[in-house]
């Protein structure tokens, strides 16, 4: 029988919490507790997860008071030999996500189970289901994740016996999600279905599809696996980063694709197909199809002739209906040379060295969708060497690169971007790029690494350049290390390029003239080289709109860019605590120049419009 002590989905019914028990035994002070409560809710975590995920305490004093709270005993796996026909009660894919384990038999009908994670509701259904649907009663004890992993660790055999297991045997009720025993060989045979379903998508769309019309002729005369082919087979052709399918109060479900930044509606399906298409696209992606009430997330990997697409499967409960985004990465591509950035002139000269430091900071900024990461994987292709080891921290890894160390963060295990720096110090590492930075703790491993030798590459979402530092300071990086590690950031945007097929040249209007020359008379002539156009013609490009383009008369993208060095007047700032707009001022008194201004250059050479400069600087 149970020995909890409340059998509620939460902790509100205990008598003390584990964090009570914690601070009365003074193994944790309020602070940790606080620390600990805010880590719990930005990753929507549990209490109990986050105080692990800290390592505040003792893994083992942990588990002990985890039990006084629970009311559950403690058992140390670490050195417990488990026997085969025990520990195979449970198959292993059901012992590793429910976090349980069979380590004692005391009869048919009683049986002794460890768990690593007594608050998690999700387990303590999966235990109700074994125990009702059986009819045993189950032990519970209280372990230590290390010593689940241990324990784990003793299933030496991945075939499982049904005459050995004979627990779940039956299919569960859905609403639980607890998987069966003695089910792996079905699991097996699905995943292999699976597989020869994900293989068939290129099969069920070989011929091209170029165009918009030919896509609804497809969804209205096509059985849905064509259909969900066909859509994933033109956003690969049209070169969108991302297809949403969305369903609509009364109107057809509508699918839009993010080309060149851009989203775009272009073909519908009925409101009668929107399921069946969500549920194939679930089945591809290996995710539940009857779980429509929590978002779930998987991936696809397909082959469209000599394209290697990875998708990223999205799925979102909406009051319509469920919503799916899938998110297109060409692993055929490979990462992007700096050259095709659009970094041009001094800004090119001043990145190229920046990434040749042997050691300190350089921070790509921007918002999301600004090709920060794209940025950082040119770095990379560019200094990727046999002499040089090179670590990353990515989530997630968005490209692989032959000769370097990609790992890719795990947040709700605890492998975050800061424990995971911490480890890749121990790596040798000659050059780290950690794929954002987001805290405090990350901050401060990442310039602890820039102060022992090491080139730290990384990210941060602040609107320009200057406001980096400040950003810093305000995570809680002492100022004067700031100006010590950080030497060079770069902020960045992504503006449509002109569709060279349609280009024509146009009359600048007034207006665009005098706020154009404003910018132009800031900028240092060393930037003003091998312009297109003359300001003063008051002429300008603009693409016309023809098929190439799908009449937006744009056709693909490129970055405008401010890139800051930091110098000693700027550290001198930094150690100062100085606003983003001192920082600025003394960036452009010393030649910098910034993103619209550089996209004003862009304009003048013809490559992009002065809207698009406008849309993403906000001016």
């Amino acid at each position: 029988m149970y020995k909890f002590k409340k059998m509620a989905d939460d902790q509100t019914n205990l008598t003390k919490t584990v964090a009570d028990i914690l601070l009365e035994k003074k193994l944790i002070k309020p602070e940790d507790v606080k620390r600990a409560e805010e880590l719990a809710s930005k990753r929507g975590a549990f209490l109990e997860d986050a105080i692990y995920a800290l390592g505040i305490v003792n893994e083992e004093e942990l588990a002990r008071v985890i039990g006084e709270a629970y009311n559950l005993p403690y058992i140390d796996l670490a050195n417990k030999k488990i026997p085969f026909i025990v520990i195979s009660k449970f198959p292993e894919d059901v012992a590793k996500k429910y976090n349980i384990v069979v380590f004692e038999t005391i009869s048919d009908k009683m049986i002794k189970v460890a768990l690593a994670k007594p608050w998690d509701p999700v387990t303590r259904k999966a235990l109700d289901f074994i125990r009702t649907r059986n009819q045993i009663n189950i032990e519970p004890y209280v372990v230590t994740q290390s010593g689940l992993l241990k324990a784990l660790e003793q299933y030496k055999n991945p075939v499982m016996v049904e005459k050995e297991t004979g627990l779940l045997e039956e299919k569960p009720a859905e609403e639980e999600g607890v998987k069966m025993a003695g089910a792996e060989k079905e699991e097996a045979k699905e995943e292999e279905k699976i597989e020869v379903e994900v293989s068939k998508i290129a099969e069920l769309a070989k011929e091209e599809i170029t165009d918009v019309k030919q896509l609804q002729d497809i969804i209205n005369n096509s059985a849905i696996p064509r259909v969900v082919a066909a859509v994933i087979k033109y956003g690969v052709f049209s070169k969108a980063s991302d297809i949403h399918v969305e369903p609509m109060e009364r109107e057809d479900t509508r699918i839009r694709y993010r080309i060149d930044g851009i989203l775009h509606s272009l073909v519908t399906i009925s409101p009668k197909e929107h399921a069946a298409f969500v549920a194939r696209v679930k089945i591809l992606a290996k995710l539940k199809i009857d779980e429509q009430r929590i978002p779930q997330d998987g991936r696809i990997d397909v082959v469209f002739g000599d394209k290697e697409i990875d998708l990223r499967i999205s799925t979102f409960p909406t009051i319509n209906g469920e919503k799916v985004v899938m998110r297109i990465l060409d692993k055929s591509g490979g990462a992007i040379r700096i050259e095709d950035l659009g970094l041009i002139g001094k800004p090119l000269d001043l990145f190229l060295e920046a990434i040749q430091i042997p050691h300190g900071i350089l921070l790509v900024t921007g918002p999301t969708g600004s090709g920060k990461s794209t940025t950082l994987y040119a770095a990379i292709s560019r200094i990727n060497k046999e002499a040089v080891n090179i670590v990353t921290l990515e989530d997630p890894v968005e490209y692989q690169m032959n000769g370097v160390n990609q790992s890719q963060v795990k947040s709700y295990i605890g492998y975050t971007f800061a424990s995971g720096l911490r480890s890749i110090l121990r790596q040798d590492p000659n050059i780290i790029m950690v794929g954002e930075i987001r805290d405090r703790e990350t901050a401060e491993m990442a310039v602890q690494s820039a102060l022992t030798g090491h080139l730290v590459l990384s990210t941060l979402h602040t609107n320009d350049a200057a406001g980096a530092i400040p950003r810093l300071i305000d995570m809680g990086v002492e100022p004067f290390l700031i100006g010590s590690s950080l030497h060079t950031v770069m902020a960045q945007r992504l503006v449509r390029k002109i569709c060279p097929d349609c280009k024509k040249e146009i009359a600048m209007p007034e207006a665009v003239y005098e706020d154009m020359k404003a910018e132009f008379d800031k900028i240092p002539k060393q930037y003003k080289i091998d312009l297109v156009l003359d300001l003063d013609s008051k002429k300008m490009f603009k693409g016309e709109g023809c098929v190439k383009c799908n009449n937006t008369g744009y056709r693909g993208r490129f970055g405008i860019f401010e890139l800051l060095p930091v110098t000693e007047k700027i550290q001198e700032l930094a150690i100062k605590r100085s606003s983003s707009t001192e920082i600025l001022n003394e960036a452009l008194r010393e030649g910098m120049i910034t993103m619209k201004q550089d996209g004003v250059l862009k304009v003048l050479r013809g490559q992009t419009t002065i809207e698009e400069v406008y849309r993403v600087t906000a001016i």
